[in-house]
């Protein structure tokens, strides 16, 4: 009967929109974990909290970690230190959110019939894993699928949604489409995503759309960038506008709620200016959506030192401080 309330309800009513958050980036995705960035410390999810961050992303890739051949079990060293860091952020109260990341095995249209076998075994063993988790824990399908079809992308969604329903009956569950989860697709193909009904055939109202973006790309992504400098009335009018326009998705789809998972600007950037007000556009446009998590990775989209625990606190004011309604993240003086 819950799951049919769920299914019933209009989704404004199962989001607090615009929320700020932070990806934990480079370390539990790594081939080995500490390859890319310092090994995840309890600490960091303090230093989270203290900044008023109420989200962390956590990207992880499960390809090393797990058989090649059936039953294809995930080692239980590495699925425990997943829930050990998982436990960090749920215990203070954070929304935790878990993934496959980088598992480009699966992201292969070649091999995807032959690779989806392990791609359910995954997820069916992580939703058992964290099926008695707290509702702050959500999960995220597939990270920035680029190499699949359309058809395979959403046959692999109608396997495992299914999959991880069985033991998490109304866990947020967070779909994106191709292009690396690129906004621009959305807005090629509104309609290109097909969300999973519920097995009695009802809408899935937890089931919601998550998007990335680096753009423009030649300032924020590229390396070395091409673009010196960001900024102009246009450039900013471009972003927002790419947000307004997932707000409006977000309406014609019965308020399904739109999560930027990724978003971020390079510390490369030529002008470190321009950088911040990039941070701010993106911090005040992003309260039309469900929320968003900036980038952070320890390397060159960096804005925590995780050894020093210290911040740029240049982008944390350009973030805070552009928040129409501050008090859904109310930012305390550094």
């Amino acid at each position: 009967m819950y799951a049919l309330f769920l299914a019933l309800i209009p989704q404004f009513f199962l989001h607090v929109s615009g929320f700020l958050g932070i990806n934990l980036g480079n370390v539990l995705e790594a081939p080995t974990e500490g390859e890319w960035a310092p090994v995840a410390q309890e600490y960091y999810f303090d230093d989270y909290r203290a900044q008023n961050f109420t989200r962390v992303r956590i990207p992880i890739r499960w390809d090393r970690h797990m058989g090649t051949s059936p039953p294809y079990n995930i080692d239980s060293t590495f699925m425990a230190r997943v829930h050990e860091v998982v436990g960090w952020g749920l215990s203070r109260n954070l929304t935790v959110l878990v993934n496959s990341h980088h598992d480009d095995w699966i992201d292969n249209q070649s091999n995807f019939t032959a690779m989806l076998p392990r791609f359910l075994a995954l997820w069916t063993q992580v939703a058992n894993s964290f099926s008695t988790a707290p509702s702050n824990l959500l999960f995220e399908v597939i990270n920035e699928p680029i190499s699949l079809t359309l058809s395979q992308l959403n046959e692999l969604y109608a396997r495992v949604v299914p999959l991880m329903r069985e033991n998490n009956p109304v866990r947020p569950i967070y779909l994106g489409g191709l292009s690396w989860m690129n906004p621009s697709w959305i807005e090629k193909n509104p309609d290109g995503v097909t969300f999973p009904p519920l097995q009695n055939g009802l809408p899935d109202s937890m089931l919601r759309l998550e998007v990335h973006s680096y753009d423009p790309y030649t300032f924020c992504l590229q390396n070395p960038p091409t673009s010196a400098s960001w900024g102009t009335s246009s450039d900013v009018a471009a972003v927002a506008q790419m947000y307004s326009d997932l707000a409006v998705w977000s309406k014609n789809h019965g308020n399904k709620a739109v999560y930027m998972g990724e978003a971020g600007c390079q510390v490369a950037a030529p002008s470190r200016q321009d950088r911040l007000l990039w941070y701010s556009t993106v911090g005040k446009a992003s309260m039309d959506l469900e929320g968003l998590t900036i980038w952070d990775d320890f390397g060159n989209w960096k804005i925590y030192d995780r050894n020093q625990r210290t911040w740029d606190t240049g982008v944390l004011q350009a973030l805070f401080s552009s928040r129409k309604n501050l008090e859904k993240n109310a930012h305390t003086p550094f």
